[in-house]
C-alpha cells in the first residue's frame, strides 16, 4: 500500500533525521510545491526543498556529509525522493532564479529555522524586468549545460532513470519560465503548467511538459524505445528554449558587460 505524505509527518521525520549538533550550522530548510500547499500525495511525487546554511567561514566537512546523509535517511523514511539544494543564505538570493524565489514566495513553507519569506520580498521589490530576464537565460544555459554533459556520457543501452528524472524536471521549470515571461503569470501547478504551455508554445513541443509530468509521477511506463524518443525531444526543448533565449537576450546583456558565465 502506497504511503501518504502530508506536511505534518515530514516536518516531524526532518526533525527526527537531522541532529541537534547539525542544526546549529542551519539557517533554515524550506520546502516548496505540492507538500507546502497542504496537499497530500504518494510515492509518485517527490518533495523540493532549499537547505540554508548559517553565513559561517567554514562548515566542516564532517557536518556535510552528515546533513547529506540526514536527507538519505529521509528518502528512507518517506518513500520518495527529497529533492535539495545546499546553500549559505548570502548566496541563496544570489543564485537562485527569480522566478524560483517567486514560485516559492507564493507557494513556499519553512520547516525549520529562520522564515525566509521577508527576504523573498525584499528581493523581488528591488528585482527588475532586465535582472528576470537575465535570470531566465543564466538558469536555461545551467541546464543545457549540465544535459549536453550528461548526454555525452549517455549510453542509449542504459538510460538511467535519474537522468530521465532530471530531464523531465528541467522540462518542467524551462515551461514554467517561459509562460511566466510570455504571459507575466506565474503556474505552480504541474498541470496548469502544461495545459497552458500547450496553448502557448506554438510548435512540436507544445505537448512535452504534459508527458514529462506523466513520466515524473510516473503515470507512464517508458520502453527502451520511448525512453530514446522521449530523451531526444526533451534535450531538443532545452536546446530551441535556450537557443530563443540567447538570441532575444544575450546581445542586450553583452553590452551592459554582464557576465554570464561560461554557460
Amino acid at each position: 500500500m502506497r504511503r501518504v505524505i502530508n506536511l505534518n509527518l515530514f516536518i516531524e521525520l526532518v526533525k527526527k533525521a537531522i541532529a541537534v549538533e547539525e542544526v546549529q550550522f542551519i539557517s533554515s530548510l524550506y520546502a516548496f510545491g505540492s507538500l507546502a500547499r497542504g496537499e497530500t500525495f504518494g510515492e509518485a511525487s517527490d518533495i523540493d526543498t532549499v537547505l540554508l546554511l548559517k553565513n559561517k567561514e567554514r562548515i566542516p566537512w564532517k557536518t556535510m556529509v552528515k546533513l547529506s546523509q540526514a536527507f538519505k535517511k529521509l528518502d528512507k523514511s518517506l518513500g520518495i525522493k527529497v529533492d535539495h539544494v545546499v546553500l549559505t543564505q548570502d548566496d541563496f538570493l544570489e543564485l537562485l532564479s527569480p522566478v524560483i524565489i517567486l514560485n516559492s514566495s507564493k507557494d513556499g513553507i519553512t520547516i525549520l529555522g529562520r522564515d525566509i519569506k521577508k527576504d523573498f520580498k525584499n528581493y523581488l521589490s528591488k528585482c527588475s524586468k532586465k535582472k528576470l530576464q537575465k535570470s531566465l537565460l543564466k538558469y536555461a544555459m545551467f541546464q543545457r549545460h549540465h544535459l549536453r554533459k550528461e548526454m555525452l556520457h549517455l549510453d542509449s543501452d542504459k538510460i538511467s532513470q535519474d537522468f530521465l528524472d532530471r530531464l523531465t524536471k528541467a522540462i518542467i521549470l524551462l515551461a514554467k519560465d517561459y509562460l511566466f515571461f510570455s504571459t507575466g503569470k506565474l503556474f505552480t501547478k504541474k498541470l496548469e503548467i502544461s495545459s497552458n504551455f500547450s496553448k502557448t508554445f506554438d510548435n512540436k513541443y507544445k505537448s512535452l511538459p504534459g508527458y514529462a509530468v506523466k513520466i515524473r509521477e510516473r503515470k507512464v511506463i517508458l520502453n527502451k524505445q520511448q525512453k530514446i524518443d522521449f530523451l531526444k525531444d526533451g534535450f531538443s526543448f532545452v536546446e530551441k528554449y535556450t537557443s530563443d533565449m540567447e538570441e532575444k537576450y544575450l546581445d542586450r546583456f553583452k553590452e551592459r558587460r554582464i557576465n554570464l558565465g561560461s554557460y
